[in-house]
């Protein structure tokens, strides 16, 4: 138990039901001091009362209500900037006030470049900290429906704005605080309107009302269904660049990130579970982050709430938002409070009302603001001690550098795109480096990423393979080695390094149209190849335009140049419409070159068509995951993909679409009806692809048939209760083995691929082999924790699996090959399961 449970233990549980039903007063209306210290504020400074026209807490603020009010704010103080810094999918704009004292807000540039100045070992012992102002970022409802943060946003920036207490001017003149008031605006939006709509004049608290339970996918994501909290390393999504931009342009020496929990839980604040730190992080990191934990204890112990630390959260993935901090010399502190999820809702601690929860958001915002200004020296020490001690720790480290390829100039500078984003260092070979064997070329299109450089625990985690740890447990997935997620060949530098292999570091992270190639304009039929990130974005494009393709189902070697299986045979080209020849600019504009094989007869191929696509979405779906394949679908290829609810299946006409894509979910709510529609629309050539847990579904109706992989008992651990979190397999990446013949592996070429693992689903491959066309390899785990229990399971079981039933195929993928978004080495692995799927032979099937 921690020192902060312990505390909770003189708190009786009476004397704090007693305490929530005095905050709440059924349907009572809240003065501003309830959230905030009775102190002088600037009346000239609009309260939020006052520009809303309600209270706080009477009705969840709305994403424009709140920063229509901060644009308020800085219209009204001189304490007070407004910064946009991105715009979501819909449209909305994300915003940080910068939060000071005049003077410090006029001097801003100069402390924003001395804070950063302490990243860098060069120059960071050069800088007087004795003086320098602090930065602060303190950051709200990164999940939209945990909305307690944003809504507390505005009372805290109303504090900082008009306060004319002594504290609160010393603090603006030792600190610049950057204040977001919402990091997923999208669905902050999406909760509000639900939550606002459902609320009665006299409060319902049950918690069956309609109210807390929100229909599907619920506020909690970005609009294509994604966790922005996991995506801070990914960077997949305008939001988190954004951020991360933002981030890196002020470097803050704390961060705060504000979430909601289960209505029945308490309040918690970092530091999590001491043994699941990623060790990465310094030491002296969590004791800071524990001393500041001294302040919000105290704080809301001030005002009678319960709370904890050192218990159920961990500082392990680095891509959330009390995480990514600490391995960049700040303090990341990750706050949960108890979720009313409506505006009162009954728990085990007694009625929970959405002010309740609302101040202590604000309470402990406060709080880091009062830990911050006491300890304001420690933590810029510890700011510049920790790139200091990086910097040693780089210079001793074995591996001095990674180094990675691939001819897909696309692959290649998104990847370096994101690396640059991080403020690491990427620089282009400078000379020919043999790694076991392997010919990195500096004439190809090699990079080279050094350790010895600012961000080098950076560099560290984003390359390394890792395997061993310090827990069993954890929260979140326990790897992300990026270049194997981007399918990028690459190997750590341990010996013959030296500087002089550091050509030019890249500057410019947008891919270079490849030169036009001499007599490349075809006059009748051309060859695009289909081994490219954006192959399929481009055959959605000349679908969409009408153009004559076709897919070759053999290599092709034509005029010195390699066609591998897959590459889009283009035909008809003489008979153009000015419309499609505008297409083909466009698509050179890209770096595709077409090859004249006008003079090739009879070449084999197969007919292309843009298949009309359906998605079962709804109650019991993977919304994640669902949001995956939406996100993959519309952005990186362009294609549309009609979401269907599972509610309304029964009425659907299947016979309107050529493919039905399955994700990952609970399919009990599909009657037996349409079970029997589903099969006869398969056996008259329907298509349907599915993942994961969707297996378990097609295994039982019999559509698929699938069976476990067996367990060696020797290697067994029997179950207990200390054992049961070990055995779950939250994420690790495992590598496969292509067959490339398979058309599902059409445009890969390299038969050894990595996928990432989630779940303990294991399949034995099918009777005929080349029906499985992925499966794992023999030791498959390659990064991250596995339970020596599924060992024996994972050995050369089936990651995809193709079956025939009638005229029509079904594609199993027994894992998510397009995880997180950020997973580019399977994005052709699902383009050709939806543009060569349905044309499968026999062959590469399973009866």
């Amino acid at each position: 138990m921690s020192f902060y449970t312990l505390r909770l233990s003189i708190i009786p549980k009476l004397s704090f039901i007693l305490f929530f039903s005095f905050c709440l007063s059924a349907n009572g209306q809240k003065e501003i001091n309830y959230y905030l210290p009775d102190m002088e504020y600037d009346s000239s400074i609009p309260t939020p009362e006052e520009f809303l026209g309600y209270q706080i807490g009477e009705w969840h603020i709305t994403h424009d209500q709140l920063n229509y009010y901060m644009r308020a704010l800085a219209n009204a103080s001189d304490r007070v900037q407004i910064t946009e810094y991105a715009k979501s999918y819909e449209e909305r704009s994300l915003i940080y006030l910068t939060i000071s004292l005049p003077k410090n807000l006029t001097n801003q540039r100069s402390i924003r470049q001395q804070n950063v100045a302490l990243t860098d070992p060069s120059l960071s012992e050069k800088i007087d900290i004795n003086k320098l102002p602090m930065v602060i970022y303190q950051g709200y409802s990164i999940h939209g429906n945990e909305a307690s943060g944003g809504n507390a946003a505005a009372l805290v920036a109303y504090y900082l704005a008009a306060s004319q207490d002594k504290e609160v001017l010393d603090l603006l003149e030792e600190t610049i605080i950057l204040l977001d008031p919402c990091m997923n605006p999208d669905g902050f939006q999406r909760f509000s309107s639900w939550v606002n709509s459902h609320k009665s004049k006299h409060l319902v608290s049950d918690p069956s009302n309609r109210e807390f339970n929100e229909a599907w996918p619920k506020g909690r994501t970005n609009h294509y269904w994604f966790d922005l909290n996991r995506d801070w390393l990914l960077l997949t999504h305008p939001e988190s660049r954004g951020r991360i931009k933002t981030f890196h342009h002020w470097k803050p020496s704390i961060l705060t990130d504000h979430h909601e929990m289960g209505t029945n839980s308490t309040f918690f604040f970092q530091p999590g579970v001491p043994s699941r730190t990623n060790p990465n992080t310094p030491q002296i990191n969590q004791d800071i982050t524990e001393e500041i934990g001294t302040y919000h204890a105290a704080a809301l112990d001030e005002i009678g709430s319960k709370y904890f630390s050192k218990e159920r959260y961990d500082d392990y993935y680095y891509g959330k938002g009390s995480t990514y901090p600490d391995i960049n010399g700040c303090i990341g502190i990750l706050f949960e409070q108890a979720s009313a999820r409506g505006h009162l809702q009954e728990s085990t601690n007694g009625p929970l009302s959405f002010p309740f929860a609302i101040r202590n958001q604000v309470v402990t915002s406060i709080s880091t603001q009062k830990a911050a200004l006491n300890m304001r020296k420690e933590i810029l020490s510890f700011k510049r001690n920790a790139f200091l001690e990086a910097q040693k720790e780089a210079k001793a480290n074995h591996t001095k550098a990674y180094v990675f390829e691939d001819p897909d100039l696309e692959k290649t500078d998104r990847f370096i795109d994101i690396l640059q984003q991080h403020q690491l260092k990427v620089y282009e070979l400078n000379k020919d480096l043999t790694i076991e064997e392997k010919l990195y070329s500096a004439k190809a299109n090699n990079y080279i990423v050094p350790l010895e450089q600012p961000q080098y625990k950076l560099v560290k985690t984003i390359f390394e393979k890792v395997n061993k740890f310090p827990d069993s447990i954890f929260y979140d997935v326990s790897t992300w080695t990026m270049p194997l997620a981007f399918d990028l060949d690459y190997s750590p530098v341990t010996e013959n390094y030296d500087f002089n292999l550091l050509g030019k570091q890249k500057l410019s992270h947008s891919a270079k149209a490849k030169e036009k190639e001499e007599n490349s304009n075809p006059s009748i039929s051309a060859l695009l190849p289909w081994d490219r990130l954006n192959s399929p974005k481009v055959l959605t494009t000349l679908l969409k335009n009408n153009f004559n393709i076709e897919y070759i189902s053999l290599p092709i070697e034509h005029k010195n140049k390699r066609f591998g299986a897959g590459s889009l045979l283009l035909k008809s080209l003489d008979k153009l419409s000015s419309a499609q020849k505008k297409t083909i600019s466009n698509i050179e504009a890209m770096g595709f070159n077409l090859t004249d094989v006008s003079d090739i007869k009879d070449i084999s191929s197969t007919k292309l068509k843009l298949p009309k696509v359906g998605m079962i979405v709804g109650d019991g779906i993977n919304a994640y995951e669902a949001g995956d394949i939406w996100f993959a679908m519309d952005q990186e290829f362009g294609m549309n993909v009609i979401h269907l609810d599972i509610d309304r299946i029964s009425r659907l006409n299947l016979e309107s679409y050529d493919i039905l894509i399955l994700p990952d979910g609970n399919y009990n709510k599909m009657n037996k009806e349409f079970h029997k529609k589903m099969k006869d629309w398969v056996e008259t050539g329907g298509q349907i692809i599915a993942f994961r847990k969707a297996l378990h579904f097609l295994n039982r109706i019999q559509i698929i048939e699938l069976n476990n992989t067996e367990i060696n008992s020797e290697s067994v651990i029997s179950d207990n209760s200390n054992q049961s979190g070990a055995k779950v397999l939250g994420g690790a990446i495992f590598e496969s083995t292509m067959n490339l013949e398979h058309p599902l592996c059409f445009g890969y070429n390299d038969n050894r691929y990595h996928l990432f693992k989630r779940g303990t689903q294991f399949y034995a491959q099918s009777e005929n082999l080349k029906a499985s066309p992925v499966r794992y390899s023999s030791t498959p785990l390659v990064s991250g924790y596995m339970h020596q229990n599924w060992e024996s399971r994972a050995k050369n079981a089936t990651a995809v699996t193709c079956f025939v039933k009638g005229k029509g195929r079904i594609i199993a993928f027994v894992d998510n090959p397009l995880f997180r978004g950020y997973w580019l080495g399977g994005l052709k692995l699902f383009a050709n399961s939806l543009y060569f799927g349905g044309n499968l032979s026999r062959e590469y099937c399973q009866d």
